[in-house]
């Protein structure tokens, strides 16, 4: 399936602005699956068939914490609040592996930005 941006192609048969005619070439289905995330089933989409590569790449999420006097628990340093003394903050690596090969000798470094 392939999809174009916006809210999807409309049955010819209600909607015959030249758009919507020309939306697809050949022939559309019905999104009924919600293909192009729109919220909506009742659009279609456009069926293709289509060589590419996958390109290997590794991955991963890391969100910093910090814990300070103004924050009793570790909390992402998004919502803490400013604190009076130095925080201490670690790096969970949470749903570590986001790619699609192992990653192997990760190094991550805490730069910490300063607040004013």
């Amino acid at each position: 399936m392939s999809f174009m941006p916006g809210d999807g192609a409309k049955d010819t048969g209600v909607d015959k602005s030249l758009a919507n005619t020309n939306y697809c070439i050949g022939y559309r289905l019905k999104d009924t699956f919600d293909v192009n995330k729109n919220g909506s089933t009742e659009d279609y989409v456009c069926p293709g068939a289509r060589s590419f590569n996958v390109s290997n790449t590794p991955g991963m999420n890391i969100a910093k914490e910090v814990k300070s006097n103004k924050n009793p628990d570790f909390v992402p340093v998004a919502r803490s609040p400013r604190s009076t003394r130095v925080p201490t903050g670690r790096l969970p690596f949470h749903d570590l592996q986001r790619g699609n090969m192992p990653l192997t000798q990760v190094v991550a470094y805490d730069i910490p930005a300063l607040r004013g």
